[in-house]
């Protein structure tokens, strides 16, 4: 008899063994890090979108940016308050077609606002603009930004149903534009691309305050221009890693892409700086004094206390115009505008106060015999050197000067790419496995970079603070709807070697049985100018990462090679990218599922210096798990986020706490349960 009990455990035991192999339980969840680390190879503009984990639910609509309103401190230019419309963007992250009326409500208590819009239907993918009621916005006002949508239509995911925002409103002053062009008389990329770039700031000369700095590359190097002040041109280009000519920025915060003659080029940089406000303004005006001296007098006034403690008042004097009867160089440019001269008391310029406050500065400088006196004026502006951000400039000169060469532009010139200082080898493709789907799964965790750029809980490590990873308006990957993606700009970086990464936030509740997705586009600009791209994860808080994607140059196109700046115009120059997370993520036992909420005794009780408190959740749902001391005072959080099916145990280790009675409350969904503790010192 003894025999045939154990016979028949054994046979069960193998039974329940083979049946655990091939219909595994519930799946073991985990946290992964996603990083894309870029190399520069001064090749093409590659762009990414659509970052996601798991299958798409079937119903799931999305708040995912609110598109008009920028998040953190806002300076307006303009000392009145003006009305805007908000607009924010939903999305449709589910496989079917959403045809309940979908209500969206934007709440801002700060100031009493409530507005009302609402979505018939949605397709699987699209991205539809919600325009709500006209918002009054005025300086020294704080606006907490609630969206969501009314949790009575069918939504399997209702925690992306709702977005917050922040935005403090404050006083600013109207911005003029920084305009810092590198160029060099050897160079045939700036001969063709200067022309366009003087004619537009000849035409918007009240609002820019522009220099060129000459640097002495391409071969042969012989600029004139650079040679008369070598050192602070060198400095101010090393200060923004500058490798390449031309190379122009705005504010020290955009580059302006090739070609200049393309007005949309230059134009949709310069208004999303001009139109912003800022937190100083600065004023400069020169005086002749004698012995060829020019005294410039510059007055800040800061309107607020800033946080960056390097900011730093640069003094240029630039002398307007100068023309050869023959070309100086070997590029046949004759005619140079905007021509940087000095740097006062050098490039590095003057530490000045954050603080809020007004302060003059006068300086004296001495007008040498090459210059020209009638065009000799002095440029100042303020560049907070932790950032490279140009706060605000001012210039003595407020006329410009017209020259033939501004305004006639040759209509057959060539527009080529930026002509550069050295060359370091690229990479070569590293093998990778054409890794299929895996199984279907429940959870869906998405990143569409519609919002706020970098997102919430994401972040760039840029190295030499130059071109990166940017959010960029217009172009979508394929996977799902929307209007934006990310932009490595390669063709316009002329840092060759750098290594830029975009880290993600921590994907919680990831699964064996999930599939990791992005896609992708990228075009090669020739043979020998090599990007790449490695994605990495990390199972371990970031301690340790994972290769599961490296390509480059030819291998990692999506679209046949280009001269041209690349942009991806239709959905078959993209590529998805699908690796599956059970190469990376291993099986974990297998526990049951409860089949009821329940809430367990701490142990042990009571306790000192800790206790584990124990509860079972049948579903995924949102826990919230506090402690309260014997008044009814809620005394810390344990626990306040969605959890997952299963047992789940969270260890108390009070600090600072009184000898008592201690209760605690779990609430999970509709399930709410109180228990008593004692903690005994």
């Amino acid at each position: 008899m003894r025999k045939k009990i154990l016979y028949s455990i054994i046979f069960f035991s193998i039974i329940t063994f083979i049946l655990s192999f091939y219909f595994p339980g519930p799946k073991a969840q985990n946290s992964v890090i996603v990083q894309f680390v870029a190399r520069n190879g001064y090749g093409n503009n590659m762009y990414i979108d659509n970052v996601s984990f798991g299958n798409r639910p079937g119903k799931d609509v999305a708040v995912t940016s609110i598109n008009n309103i920028p998040k953190d401190t806002i300076y307006l230019n303009s000392l009145y308050s003006y009305y805007i419309s908000p607009q924010v963007n939903v999305t449709n992250f589910g496989t079917e077609t959403s045809d309940t009326n979908a209500i969206l409500i934007m709440e801002i208590k700060s100031v009493s606002y409530r507005s009302v819009d609402s979505i018939k239907t949605i397709s699987p993918g699209q991205t539809k603009v919600l325009t709500f009621d006209s918002l009054l916005m005025s300086p020294g006002m704080t606006y907490d930004i609630l969206v969501y949508i009314n949790p009575s239509i069918p939504d399997s995911n209702a925690y992306n149903d709702t977005l917050r925002q922040t935005s403090v409103i404050l006083k600013g002053e109207y911005r003029n534009v920084l305009v810092e062009e590198f160029t060099s008389m050897t160079s045939p990329s700036c001969a063709s691309n200067n022309p366009a770039l003087d004619k537009y700031i000849d035409s918007n000369f009240q609002y820019i305050c522009a220099v060129k700095y000459h640097l002495g590359f391409p071969s042969p190097g012989i600029d004139s221009l650079y040679l008369t002040d070598t050192l602070s041109q060198k400095q101010r280009a090393n200060y923004y890693y500058v490798y390449s000519v031309p190379t122009t920025l705005l504010d020290g915060k955009l580059s302006l892409p090739l070609p200049y003659i393309l007005d949309t080029n230059f134009a949709k940089p310069f208004y999303s700086r001009f139109s912003i406000g800022t937190p100083l303004s600065i004023e400069v005006s020169d005086s002749r004094l004698p012995g060829d001296t020019i005294q410039a007098a510059i007055n800040i006034h800061l309107g607020h206390t800033l946080a960056s403690n390097n900011l730093r008042l640069r003094i240029y004097a630039i002398e307007r115009y100068k023309t050869y009867n023959t070309s100086p160089g070997t590029n046949d440019e004759k005619d140079f505008y905007d021509i940087f001269r000095r740097a006062y008391p050098d490039s590095g310029g003057i530490l000045i106060s954050n603080i809020s406050g007004y302060y003059q500065y006068t300086y004296k400088y001495h007008r040498d015999s090459t210059w020209t006196d009638s065009l000799i004026y002095t440029l100042a502006f303020v560049q907070d050197d932790n950032t490279k951000e140009v706060l605000n400039c001012a210039k003595a000169r407020h006329t410009t000067l017209y020259h033939k060469n501004v305004n006639n532009i040759k209509s057959n010139q060539t527009y080529r790419k930026a002509d550069i200082d050295k060359r370091i080898p690229g990479i070569h493709k590293s093998n990778i496995i054409d890794h299929k789907d895996s199984l279907i799964q429940s959870n869906f965790s998405f990143e569409g970079f519609e919002g706020p750029f970098p997102p919430v809980g994401w972040s760039i490590l840029n190295p030499d603070v130059g071109f990166t990873f940017e959010k960029l308006n217009g172009y979508n990957g394929p996977t799902l709807g929307g209007v934006n993606c990310v932009k490595v700009p390669f063709y316009d970086y002329p840092n060759i070697g750098e290594k830029d990464t975009l880290l993600s936030l921590v994907f919680k509740d990831i699964s064996p049985l999930d599939t990791f997705k992005f896609d992708y586009s990228y075009a090669q600009y020739l043979s020998n100018y090599i990007d790449s791209l490695v994605v990495s994860m990390s199972t371990d808080n970031g301690e340790t990462f994972v290769p599961i994607f490296s390509e480059g140059g030819v291998y990692m196109a999506t679209s046949p090679a280009t001269t041209l700046s690349y942009a991806p115009t239709s959905t078959t120059q993209w590529v998805t990218y699908i690796y599956p997370m059970s190469a990376i993520l291993p099986f974990s036992p297998i526990r049951p599922i409860p089949a009821t909420y329940k809430l367990y005794q701490n142990y042990p009780n009571p306790f000192n210096p800790k206790t584990n408190i124990k509860f079972d959740l049948p579903n995924n749902v949102y826990v919230s798990l506090k402690v309260y001391d014997i008044l009814g005072r809620e005394i810390t959080t344990l626990v306040n986020e969605k959890m997952t099916a299963g047992l789940h145990i969270i260890e108390f280790s009070p600090t600072n706490f009184s000898s008592g009675i201690y209760f605690y409350r779990l609430i999970a969904g509709d399930f709410t349960e109180v228990k008593k503790m004692v903690f005994i010192k």
